[in-house]
């Protein structure tokens, strides 16, 4: 500081000039790490460093000028969790000439976002000039402001302030780009702002999201006489035809439009809102349409028959109105019904005609809110069970709500806000059980019980709570008998513990289980059961398990922790007897252990024997990594009886099961001992005659949702020690199989080939001796043999050869001869025993034309067919061609159904003379081979004749 200018006279004179005066000051501040103790940065801390300049001359208001540099870096600065502010730097220059500051630079900074502005104050006439822009990307790392914290996307912010201090006007805008706020797109937004007089002027604001469009206009009043408003005065408008919720929240569907006004204060609104939404989507919930249309008066905001439509004709309508300066209300609300089938807590099954209704009253204050009306269910039905409706009435005064049914079912509750202490009973006379069961697909079960709950306590804490289940006269039948039953049975909870007595369950052959627990919400629990379980219940899990005897004896319990309990059990197999599916001889005993711990499931020597044979199961499921199962089952089996529809079979198995969640595989050797297939295929005549095999239409299994089974690969081979045996209505061979099985336990594949070691085709009566043949499988889409045999027979003079090929459900015939003969000679030879020359030799020049042949081919398995599918037990088919006259040609069809042993009636149709003639026939059997048949045509005939019957044999 030169301080000679101040005294231009002398340092001894009296005389002196302050405002001569040069000067120059530099320094720096740095704070500790520690929290100041400033009572206006009470509960701050962090690092500040500052460095400032200043040079000027003079002191008083009407000579001093000067300027002051100044920066400043704050780290790691914090307020409550309110703000925080890391590694931001904070420049300015500051310039002082009598009156007057100006700015020229202002700015901070923090990596590339930035605050930057410039001004001026006149303090004489107390003018302000200044303008302020920033461009931030959020979020900053290092800054944060609690109500913002979550913010995301590019903000730019642009003002400049004039005027007086008292009366500033600021101008400017705002612009944002790809904003966010948490899970919220807000899209990008635009507007221009003016602040004057104490009014916030917003002009043609706009939010632009995707597809959505929102404008808005208007004023708030926030200062008047230089004091800040209680409630500030708005005047707006809103806009937006084309709103779509999905544009704001992903998880949310709807298209939108909205229109509204208001102006006033909070307390005192007057204006209109009207809103409108179709196919809205809100976490799941379908809405089908929404109308809300209110409008308010400076007293009262009015709800105009307002409505929500969850589909055509379910909705739920709303009106009334609300004071928010008298704080009272009006309202209503109501349906006629609502399916559950379209409330979205509910969709997780089928509830047919069901709906949910309600009506509901409400006026009060807001102080003391009260309300009351009835909720219901109708048409309720479970397994097409129609269940009584259930109505019950609610109501809401001084801080109690109550609930109260009058049904069988008795229910009372309260809940009182106030006290926070909350009393319900239910009571339910006989509860039948059967519609349960069958919703759980438990079939023949049915049953009944009562039950009785009381809880009451604060629901401040559940420590508070008392609760107490009393279930008595529990009855559970299967197929109309006792399966088990029990007296009573409780459960309790007081001061935040969960207790079940001892209590034993009753069970069919001398069976009980006793069980008992004990929990706590400290996450403790204990809970233990054992006893001597019915075999015979193992029949509920498949109608081909039968006859089951035997007992499972079980020791189990669970205790630790809620998150995570420790179950143990032993459940020993004793001496099960019964029939399986898949088995031709039932389980004569089965024994052995399942030991459950929390690290695996343990099978051990799990042993059953049949009559021939015996199968062992070994293995362990891995628990450690659960949901994820580590599985090792081991399956040996030694002479099984396999049984399936048309096929028996003895085998020996050694099979493996292994893997995890993602890739399980079953493999190992099947060997068949012997075996037997007995399915009848279908050898149309008509092919042979016409040269066609009907086309064969593939079907392959739609793929379905990925199961356990799709994950249960297969690699099994499949050899013989004996030959396995073809005995069917065509054939009888021995086939020497090599087959493997393959793709996963849903659609198995079958690959390999098995070839006929001897047998016999029957076709026709006459035997063929096959020479040779094979089986192939080659369809990757479903197990599909693809068969080849070759046969021949000896007739007179002829050899026939005969040739089958194709699938079971399309097998080819054809057929040659040595000599050779034409196809029409070869089937008359195998028909009638004659060749076609041979019959018109035979008839003196009068051939068999080809509808006879045919009808005489085609006849016995027509009959046959006739027979299987109708129930009759006589069907007789008979064509006479004429080569004169093609009308005297006749054809006779006769059906019969036996009413006793001694009696059948007939009827038959055939044409005689180019006339249909229907007749009538009844026979009656005095003796095995005594019979009367009486019969009536549509001619007006009738006659009868006696028959003996005499057989050599």
């Amino acid at each position: 500081m030169n301080v000679q200018k101040a005294f231009p006279r002398g340092f001894l004179t009296d005389f002196v000039d302050v405002d001569e005066i040069d000067y120059r000051f530099a320094g720096s501040f740095h704070s500790a790490r520690t929290r100041t103790q400033l009572s206006f940065l009470n509960g701050t801390s962090g690092i500040f460093q500052s460095g400032f300049e200043i040079t000027g001359k003079g002191f008083s208001s009407t000579r001093r000028s000067g300027t002051i540099s100044l920066e400043s870096f704050i780290e790691n600065f914090r307020k409550e969790n309110i703000l925080e502010i890391s590694d931001t730097l904070l420049s300015a220059i500051i310039k002082y000439n009598k009156h007057h500051i100006i700015i020229p630079d202002f700015t901070i900074s923090k990596g590339e976002n930035q605050l930057s502005g410039n001004g001026g104050i006149d303090f004489s006439s107390g003018e302000v000039e200044a303008s302020l822009s920033s461009a931030m990307s959020f979020p900053v790392s290092g800054f944060s402001i609690q109500s913002i914290e979550d913010l995301q996307g590019d903000l730019n912010l642009g003002a400049t302030l004039s005027g007086k201090l008292e009366e500033m006007v600021v101008a400017g805008f705002l612009k944002g780009k790809d904003l966010q706020y948490q899970e919220v797109c807000i899209g990008n937004l635009s507007l221009d702002y003016l602040f004057s007089e104490g009014i916030l002027f917003v002009d043609s604001a706009q939010i632009q999201n995707f597809r959505s469009e929102l404008d808005l206009s208007g004023a708030i009043k926030i200062i008047e006489s230089n004091r800040l408003l209680e409630e500030f005065q708005i005047d707006a408008e809103v806009q937006g035809e084309n709103i779509f919720s999905e544009d704001f929240l992903p998880q949310l569907k709807g298209r939108y439009a909205i229109k509204g006004s208001i102006s006033g204060n909070v307390t005192h609104p007057e204006g209109s809102a009207y809103i409108t939404g179709q196919n809205i989507d809100i976490y799941g919930q379908k809405v089908k349409a929404i109308n809300l249309k209110m409008h308010a008066d400076k007293q009262k905001i009015y709800m105009d028959k307002s409505w929500i439509e969850f589909s055509e004709g379910e909705d739920i309508q709303i009106d009334g109105w609300a004071s928010l300066y008298q704080m009272q209300y009006d309202l209503q609300a109501f349906t006629k019904g609502i399916s559950l089938n379209h409330i979205d807590g509910l969709s997780f099954r089928d509830w047919g005609q069901a709906q949910f209704n309600f009506a509901i009253k409400g006026k009060g204050s807001f102080e003391n809110p009260e309300c009351s009306g009835e909720i219901g269910l109708t048409s309720l039905q479970l397994n097409k069970n129609q269940l009584e409706p259930l109505v019950a009435k609610i109501h809401l005064s001084d801080g109690k709500l109550s609930l109260q049914a009058d049904q069988k079912t008795a229910m009372k509750a309260e809940v009182n806000f106030r006290t926070q202490e909350v009393n319900a009973f239910a009571q339910f006379n006989e509860i039948q059980l059967e519609p349960w069961f069958i919703n759980a697909g438990l079939n023949g079960l049915s049953g009944f019980m009562g039950a009785r709950l009381n809880i009451s306590g604060s629901y401040r804490s559940p420590e508070e709570i008392v609760m107490r289940a009393d279930f008595s006269d529990l009855k559970v039948f299967w197929e109309q008998n006792r399966l088990l039953h029990m007296g009573s049975f409780s459960v309790g909870l007081e001061n935040g513990r969960l207790s079940i007595p001892d209590t034993r369950l009753l069970f069919i052959e001398d069976g009980f289980l006793d069980l008992r627990g004990k929990a706590d919400f400290y996450g403790s629990i204990d809970v233990a059961f054992s006893g001597k379980l019915p075999a015979k219940m193992v029949e509920l899990l498949s109608d081909e398990i039968s006859d089951v005897k035997g007992v499972f004896l079980v020791d189990a319990s669970i205790n630790g922790l809620w998150d995570k309990p420790q179950f143990r059990s032993n459940l020993e197999i004793q001496k099960i007897q019964g029939q399986l599916p898949y088995f031709s001889e039932k389980i004569r005993e089965m024994d052995g252990f399942i030991i459950i711990t929390p690290e695996m499931i343990r099978l051990k020597d799990i042993c059953g024997r049949f009559e021939s044979g015996k199968v062992t199961l070994n293995g362990s499921i891995g628990l450690n990594h659960y949901p994820d199962l580590m599985t090792n089952l081991t399956l040996s089996g030694h002479s099984l009886p396999f049984h399936m529809p048309n096929l028996e079979a003895m085998m020996n198995a050694e099979l493996q099961l292994k893997g995890d969640q993602k890739r399980t595989e079953l493999s190992g050797d099947i060997i068949l001992l012997e075996g037997e297939y007995s399915r009848d295929v279908d050898l149309n005549p008509l092919n042979i005659v016409t040269g066609r095999s009907r086309e064969h239409e593939q079907e392959y299994e739609q793929k379905t949702t990925a199961s356990f089974l799709d994950r249960i690969e297969l690699d099994i081979d499949i050899k013989n020690r004996n030959p396995f045996m073809v005995d069917n209505n065509i054939a009888i061979i021995q086939l020497k199989p090599d087959i493997h099985i393959q793709g996963n336990l849903r659609q198995p594949v079958f690959t390999g080939r098995a070839e006929v070691e001897s047998g016999v085709i029957t076709y026709q009566g006459k035997a063929f001796e096959v020479t040779r043949g094979v089986i192939d499988f080659i369809n990757p889409y479903e197990i599909e043999p693809r068969i080849e045999l070759e046969g021949n027979t000896q007739i007179r003079e002829w050899k026939i050869f005969l040739s089958i090929t194709g699938v079971p459900e399309n097998l080819k015939i054809m057929f040659r001869s040595e000599p050779t003969l034409r196809d029409g000679d070869i089937l008359s030879l195998l028909v009638f025993g004659k060749t076609v020359q041979e019959f018109i030799e035979g008839e003196k020049g009068q051939s068999s034309s080809p509808a006879s042949i045919l009808a005489g081919l085609l006849a016995n398995q027509l009959q046959n067919n006739v027979k299987e599918t109708t129930g009759l037990d006589s069907v007789q088919m008979e064509y006479q061609s004429s080569e004169m006259d093609s009308n005297l040609s006749q054809v006779k069809v006769e059906v019969g159904k036996e009413l006793s042993r001694q009696i059948m009636v007939k009827y038959g149709i055939e044409t005689m003379n180019s006339k249909v003639v229907q007749k009538a026939i009844t026979e009656y059997r005095f003796f095995e081979n005594v019979m009367l048949e009486a019969y009536q045509d549509s001619e007006g005939d009738y006659g009868g004749e006696l028959q003996y019957r005499l057989e050599f044999r």
